[in-house]
C-alpha cells in the first residue's frame, strides 16, 4: 500500500466509522421525539456526508436547530455554488458501501451500538459515551456526526430521499 492508501485508511478506517455511525444513531434516537433507532440504511449516508471535507463543512458551518433542509439549501447559495455536492452523496455512499460495512460490523461486535433486526434500527449504548470520553481528535467529528443524526430523526425517509437527492 502506497503512502496516499495509507493516509485514506487512517481517516476512512473502521474504527473511526463504527464511532460515528454509532453517533448518528444516538442524534437519531434525539432527533425523532419517540426515541427509535436510526434505520440501518442511514447509517450509509453518515460517512460519505461526514468524510468529505466540502459536505462536513457545511454541517459544522450549520446549527443543530436549523435542521437537514437548510443544511441542503446551503449547496445551492450563491455563496458556496456546489449544487453538485448534493448529488455526489449517493455515490460516494456507493463507493464507501465496504467501509461503512466494516465499520458496522466493528460497532456491532464492539457493542457501541445494538441493531435490532426485526426492525432494521440501530441504537447507541452507554459504551459509546464511554468511547468518546477517551477520544481526543475526532470530538467535533463525533459532535456533528451526532448532529447529522438527530436531523435525519427529524424527517421521514422519503423526506431525506428528497432533500438528500439519495435512494435506498
Amino acid at each position: 500500500m502506497g503512502i496516499l492508501g495509507r493516509e485514506i485508511r487512517a481517516v476512512q478506517n473502521p474504527a473511526i466509522g463504527a464511532t460515528l455511525i454509532a453517533s448518528a444513531a444516538r442524534g437519531f434516537r434525539e432527533g425523532s421525539g419517540v426515541h427509535s433507532g436510526m434505520p440501518l440504511s442511514l447509517a450509509f449516508l453518515v460517512l460519505p456526508i461526514v468524510l468529505h471535507s466540502a459536505t462536513y463543512r457545511l454541517v459544522a458551518g450549520t446549527m443543530k436547530k436549523s435542521g437537514l433542509r437548510y443544511f441542503a439549501d446551503k449547496f445551492g447559495d450563491s455563496q458556496n455554488a456546489q449544487s453538485d455536492l448534493v448529488l455526489a452523496i449517493q455515490k460516494r455512499a456507493i463507493s464507501l458501501r465496504p467501509i461503512t460495512f466494516e465499520s458496522l460490523d466493528l460497532m456491532l461486535h464492539s457493542g457501541l451500538a445494538i441493531l435490532d433486526y426485526k426492525k432494521g434500527e440501530l441504537s447507541a449504548t452507554d459504551s459509546l459515551t464511554r468511547v468518546l470520553g477517551l477520544i481526543q481528535a475526532e470530538k467535533e467529528l463525533h459532535r456533528d456526526s451526532e448532529k447529522l443524526g438527530y436531523w435525519f430523526g427529524l424527517l421521514t425517509p422519503f423526506e431525506l430521499t428528497m432533500i438528500l437527492k439519495v435512494a435506498f
